[in-house]
């Protein structure tokens, strides 16, 4: 809280924590697309991405106690902070964590056999910047004020619901070992089916950095990891945390050397085209890889 609006500070700045604006409750349709007046706005003095993401924050419905061990009071009232947005997305990080390891991933219901027995810490977060949308949906990079977005939980989680006729889909990578100067390559086709068609194609990236500043380090980070969606139909780049709304956007050649996190948003992406998700270790200067 604190309203600020020339940066996000400590302990809300550190690289690997999930930092929560404010927005205001569903209720307040008029309002609901602005950061609250109260919540902090970023970038961080390094010009990191903070906050990361948006939960509701205002008129929200809340605890009452009169501080009394006797009284057993258990009222609600109406309240307002991040304090109050922080909560909800504390909830749904256990709901999604919840989600892996009682086995709904990947088929979408509950299955002992696909159930994960540990969940990344980085996993969690990314699958929550990744359900995360931009007040103006027209633009993908994250942006000074809200991040990320606002969080939307079921775009991290794909629940089977046939009479509803739900097609989205979410896939989840955790990979290791990523040592210096070395890459990963995924390949996937957009559906073939014009019924079917992919209204965006999301790519999110999150790695857990180590806290301190190691010799030889980029700026905040130790370990610099590089997102690159290549558009098979023309081999169109898209590099992390870059408009991709923009017709010069796929040729700009700077990576993000700031963020542990890195997201690419394809709009519309036309059907049957071949895309290649790459993971670049630009920079790490751990012996384990990152």
């Amino acid at each position: 809280n604190g309203g600020l609006r020339d940066g996000v500070i400590s302990p809300a700045a550190a690289k690997a924590v999930l930092t929560v604006g404010a927005h205001p409750n569903k209720l307040q349709s008029s309002l609901r697309d602005h950061v609250c007046s109260f919540s902090a706005q970023g970038e961080t003095f390094d010009k990191r991405v903070k906050p990361d993401l948006l939960a509701p924050g205002q008129s929200i419905m809340s605890s009452r106690s009169d501080g009394s061990l006797t009284s057993h009071q258990c009222e609600l009232q109406s309240n307002f902070g991040t304090s109050m947005a922080c909560p909800l997305v504390a909830g749904s990080a256990v709901l999604l964590r919840q989600y892996f390891t009682d086995g709904f991933y990947p088929h979408g219901f509950r299955n002992a056999s696909t159930a994960w027995p540990t969940v990344w810490a980085s996993t969690i977060k990314a699958g929550l910047i990744h359900a995360s949308h931009r007040f103006a949906h027209a633009q993908s990079a994250p942006e000074a004020t809200e991040g990320f977005g606002r969080l939307e939980l079921a775009d991290a989680m794909f629940v089977s619901d046939a009479a509803a006729g739900r097609r989205r889909h979410v896939e989840y990578v955790e990979t290791s070992g990523l040592r210096h100067r070395t890459r990963k390559d995924w390949c996937l086709r957009t559906s073939a089916d014009s019924r079917s068609a992919v209204t965006d194609l999301r790519v999110t990236l999150v790695w857990t950095d180590p806290p301190f500043a190691a010799e030889g380090s980029h700026e905040s980070v130790v370990n610099d990891l590089d997102l690159l969606v290549t558009r098979g139909s023309d081999g169109a780049p898209f590099r992390g945390n870059q408009d991709t709304t923009s017709p010069a956007a796929p040729n700009r050649t700077a990576f993000d050397r700031r963020n542990v996190v890195e997201r690419v948003v394809l709009l519309a992406p036309a059907p049957n085209t071949v895309i290649t998700v790459s993971v670049y270790a630009e920079h790490v200067v751990q012996r384990e890889g990152q």
